[in-house]
């Protein structure tokens, strides 16, 4: 579901859906096995956006520390993490509504996910257009349908 939020006096309105979720190529579960819960990814290779870029999702993927997992490829670019996890490179957080349809990749640990908001931005002024409205509808649409 969408959850839309209005800020008081007359700041943005904004819209959430939790979207992203941990996911490793076939080929690499197969060599490797999916990651125990509670083993801090012990013995698998991850693979994450370069910390300045993001730092707090250095400390845990799915809500498991990651201080176990060896960081193996780091980038600032969503379709090269995407890349590294179909070339078989390690574990990467990769939004669902893509990832999901990637025949290759599988989701890891999908008990424990703990997808991250992302969210939808308008400003106050054009939040109540015509344009606006069916531009937050379709956006709506898109992530319900890709549950």
């Amino acid at each position: 579901m969408l959850t839309r939020v209005q800020f008081p006096h007359g700041g943005p309105a904004l819209a959430s859906r939790k979207v992203i979720l941990p996911y490793a190529s076939r080929e690499y579960i197969a060599a490797r096995g999916e990651p125990r819960e509670g083993e801090a990814f012990d013995g698998h290779d991850l693979v994450m956006y370069q910390q300045p870029a993001s730092p707090s999702m250095w400390a845990a993927l799915c809500g498991e520390p990651t201080a176990r997992g060896r960081l193996v490829f780091q980038t600032q670019s969503t379709a090269m993490l995407f890349e590294a996890a179909l070339a078989g490179f390690g574990i990467a957080e990769l939004p669902c509504f893509r990832a999901d349809y990637e025949p290759e990749l599988v989701r890891v640990m999908p008990h424990r996910a703990e997808p991250f908001d992302v969210w939808l931005v308008a400003h106050a002024d054009l939040y109540k257009t015509a344009r606006m409205q069916v531009l937050i509808a379709a956006v709506a649409e898109e992530f319900a349908q890709a549950r």
